[in-house]
């Protein structure tokens, strides 16, 4: 290849994941579109599948080698509309519409929080190379779009609009939160077996193909239950080891003899 080719090939290699993000914008831009015109499902599977290529072009920088400053922030761009904007216009339209300027305030806090929730991952990512801090808002979108979803398909209506709204409040507080979510699991072919995040994600990948409108909500579900539970788990551990050990025959200082 002479020197010409080379930087040609750079930027074309560049342009691929770059190239998936605007993919992911434009399908957050649809999902917005559909549910202003009321159609609710379209609009929730097209969330859907701007979360999936929002973890592709990820992965395709890295296997590319084409990770760059512009990437970054445009992603984070990206996931303003996708996780926030989009989300937040779905939810106004099935739960909130009749609830006047509290609807309006409810489905803008969601932007906010996700909003928020990007800052403070810009600001730590360096800190932290194999966990994420704080649910990451794909995944809090997901279930809350995924929820929309169930509905439609299981009770043909969107009852429970409280329980979305406590939802919302819960991922907002966990996205700001020092839960650790380890990064990369989805796409490293050993862990993807062996950790609970892949195996959650190949649960995801049989819904996908037997019941598309449960993947989301179950499989990202599972993802926040089992961080959950883990994080449980550490804190009761750590609990633990700094309690005194009281053996037997020792009480209040006083140790007895047979």
């Amino acid at each position: 290849m002479d020197c010409y080719t080379l930087p040609m090939l750079s930027r074309y290699r560049r342009a691929v994941p770059n190239a998936m993000t605007i993919a992911g914008l434009l399908l957050g831009m649809r999902a917005i579109t559909d549910a202003f015109q009321g159609q609710i499902v379209p609009s929730a599977y097209m969330i859907g599948f701007a979360g999936i290529i929002d973890a592709l072009d990820g992965a395709a920088a890295r296997l590319l080698n084409a990770q760059s400053p512009f990437g970054k922030y445009l992603d984070t761009l990206s996931d303003a509309v996708t996780v926030g904007v989009a989300p937040g216009v779905l939810l106004y339209a099935v739960y909130f519409r009749s609830w006047g300027e509290g609807g309006v305030l409810l489905s803008s806090g969601w932007a906010v929080a996700v909003l928020s929730r990007l800052a403070y991952f810009q600001a730590t990512e360096e800190t932290h190379p194999l966990y994420f801090t704080g649910l990451p808002s794909p995944l809090a979108s997901n279930i809350l779009s995924g929820f929309v979803l169930f509905s439609a398909h299981v009770w043909r209506r969107y009852p429970y609009p409280w329980l979305v709204v406590a939802l919302m409040v819960i991922f907002a507080f966990l996205m700001l939160s020092k839960l650790r979510i380890e990064k990369g699991a989805f796409f490293t072919p050993d862990r993807l077996v062996r950790s609970w995040q892949g195996r959650a994600a190949l649960a995801g990948v049989v819904l996908a193909a037997v019941y598309p409108w449960a993947c989301q909500i179950v499989a990202f579900s599972t993802v926040v239950a089992l961080a959950l539970g883990r994080e449980a788990l550490g804190r009761a551990r750590r609990l633990g080891g700094a309690l005194p050990t009281v053996r037997f025959g020792q009480v209040e200082g006083i140790q007895t003899h047979d």
